[in-house]
C-alpha cells in the first residue's frame, strides 16, 4: 500500500491551538463556514457532500498536556467531526494533545457498501481501505507528544466495517505508527454502555450502510442483546434526515425527522433506549428538540439516547 507512505496524498490545511478555548472558538467559526458553503450550494440547486469539503487538520497542543494524545478521524461528515473535536476539548481541557483530521476525501460509506453487496470484489473496497488507512497514518503522524500510546477514535460508525483492514495495512507499512495506536471503537463503546446500563432492547438508528454490513447487528448478537432496526418503509426517512444534516438543510431534517420519530413514538413500549448509530443522529434530535412538535419533544425527554462518540470519549 504505497499510498500510505505518501504525505502528499492528503493535501490539507492545519491549524494549531495552545488552549482548548481557542479550539472551541475556532470550531464555531469552522461550523459557520461549513453552513455558508452548504447554503451557497443549496441556492444553486446542489447538495453539499462530505467530499465537497477540504481535508483539514485541527490540533489542540497545550503546553500542560500530561495525558495520552487523542487522534480523531472526522470529515464523515465534517459537522460530526467538528462536534467530536469540541466534545473532546470540553471533556479533556488542556490535559491532552488532540488531533482532528477532517478526512472529507473518504468516499461515502453507504454507497460503497451498496456496491459491495452487488459485487464483493468491487474496487471501491480497496479504495475505501486505502483512504481510511492514509487518514489514520497521516493523523497519527501529526502527534508531537513522546507518549508511547495514542488513543484513536474514528468518528463514523459505518467506516468501522473497513477499520480493521485499514489498521492492518497501516501496521504492515508503518509498524512504528501502528504500535502506538490504541483504538477506541464506537461500536464496542456503545454496546458496552447498553449492556452495562441493563437495557432490555435498543432501537438502533443508523445508516443503510451500517445495516448492510451488520456492524451493530453482529455486536448485539455476540453480546446476547436485543435490538430493533427501523422498518424498511422508514429507512428512507432516516437516511434523508441523516443527509439533511450533511446538507445543512433544516427543512429536510425537520420534515423527515418528524415523520420518523412520530412513527418511533408509536412503538415506544417496544424499546427502552435509542442507539444513535450514526454521528449525524444527535444533530437530528437536537433539531427536533428545538423546532419539533411537543409530542416528539416529550418522547425524546423520556427516552435515553446512547451516543457512541460520548461513550467512546468516556472510556479513554
Amino acid at each position: 500500500m504505497a499510498c500510505l507512505a505518501d504525505h502528499n496524498s492528503l493535501a490539507h490545511e492545519q491549524v494549531v491551538f495552545n488552549d482548548f478555548r481557542e479550539a472551541l472558538m475556532s470550531m464555531q467559526s469552522y461550523t459557520k463556514r461549513l453552513h455558508r458553503s452548504a447554503q451557497n450550494r443549496l441556492s444553486i440547486g446542489e447538495r453539499q457532500r462530505d467530499q465537497d469539503s477540504p481535508v483539514e487538520i485541527f490540533t489542540l497542543r497545550p503546553a500542560s498536556a500530561t495525558a495520552r494524545p487523542l487522534v480523531l478521524i472526522g470529515g464523515m461528515g465534517p459537522l460530526a467531526g467538528a462536534k467530536g473535536f469540541e466534545n473532546a476539548c470540553r471533556l479533556f481541557l488542556n490535559t491532552r494533545e488532540i488531533v482532528l483530521l477532517q478526512a472529507c476525501s473518504i468516499p461515502d460509506r453507504t454507497s460503497v457498501m451498496k456496491k459491495l453487496v452487488r459485487n464483493p470484489a468491487s474496487p471501491a473496497l480497496s479504495l475505501m481501505i486505502d483512504r481510511l488507512g492514509v487518514a489514520i497514518y497521516h493523523a497519527v503522524s501529526q502527534v508531537t507528544s513522546d507518549c508511547s500510546a495514542i488513543d484513536l477514535i474514528v468518528l463514523c460508525n459505518t467506516s468501522h466495517f473497513f477499520l480493521s483492514d485499514a489498521l492492518e495495512r497501516c501496521a504492515k507499512f508503518h509498524p512504528d505508527v501502528f504500535s502506538r495506536i490504541r483504538l477506541v471503537s464506537l461500536i464496542e463503546s456503545a454496546i458496552e454502555a447498553i449492556s452495562r446500563q441493563g437495557h432490555k432492547k435498543a432501537m438502533a438508528l443508523y445508516t443503510e450502510g451500517t445495516r448492510l454490513c451488520r456492524i451493530y447487528a453482529g455486536s448485539f448478537q455476540a453480546k446476547g442483546l436485543s435490538y430493533l432496526e427501523v422498518k424498511e418503509e422508514l429507512e428512507p426517512f432516516l437516511m434523508r434526515s441523516i443527509y439533511g444534516v450533511k446538507h445543512f438543510d433544516d427543512r429536510v431534517i425537520l420534515d423527515s425527522g418528524t415523520y420518523l420519530f412520530n412513527r418511533l413514538r408509536m412503538r415506544e413500549g417496544e424499546f427502552d433506549c435509542i442507539l444513535a448509530g450514526c454521528t449525524e443522529i444527535p444533530f437530528i434530535i437536537e433539531c427536533l428538540n428545538a423546532t419539533g412538535d411537543d409530542a416528539i419533544k416529550s418522547f425524546l425527554r423520556r427516552t435515553l439516547l446512547i451516543d457512541p462518540v460520548a461513550e467512546a470519549l468516556a472510556r479513554i
